[in-house]
């Protein structure tokens, strides 16, 4: 299915109508297989160039190109509920390229500031967001650092998953990549 069944696009008012249409069809087939032990989900993925991730508490964390805020989506529902607010204040454009941390209680994302690209961590109890550093498309690795884009580079730094924090300026690991 799509985001776009639960919230028609302008200009495409048919396309919304048909995805409204599967997702209405996959609640009544859930309905319908559910006592022979068979689930039946539509995934609505938002219309949006930037990547989600699919938590271990059942959440899909994704970005909307409408508001371009994160949201997330349980499994077995269609109603995206926001993560993330845009801060109008900081010049905030989007968030993106959003990754679950080890242990379940953050991720990292992408802040598209009209100044420039900004790693971000954010909190699942609270909800609170810190800036770490300028970059994007962030991913955790297994030795403790995070590996991101910065301009045509891929950089890098040790992070503390215990205080959400860089342990020390990041590094250039790659120059002249061509994304």
């Amino acid at each position: 299915a799509s985001a776009a069944g639960k919230h028609g696009p302008a200009f495409g008012a048919v396309y919304g109508a048909t995805k409204a249409g599967l997702i209405a069809f996959t609640q009544g087939l859930r309905g319908e297989l559910l006592p022979v032990g068979i689930a039946a989900t539509a995934i609505c993925p938002a219309p949006s160039l930037t990547t989600a991730t699919w938590n271990s508490d059942g959440r899909i964390i994704f970005a909307t190109s409408t508001d371009r805020a994160l949201y997330a989506l349980r499994e077995g529902d269609c109603e995206a509920r926001p993560v993330t607010t845009l801060d109008e204040a900081k010049g905030e454009i989007a968030h993106g390229f959003p990754e679950q941390l080890p242990g379940s209680r953050a991720q990292i994302f992408t802040i598209q500031r009209r100044d420039g690209f900004y790693l971000a961590v954010q909190r699942f109890d609270t909800g609170e967001v810190r800036t770490l550093t300028a970059g994007q498309q962030a991913r955790y690795l297994a030795s403790g650092h995070l590996v991101f884009v910065r301009g045509t580079g891929l950089w890098a730094a040790p992070f503390d998953l215990d205080r959400l924090t860089l342990l020390a300026e990041p590094q250039l690991v790659e120059s002249d990549l061509h994304l």
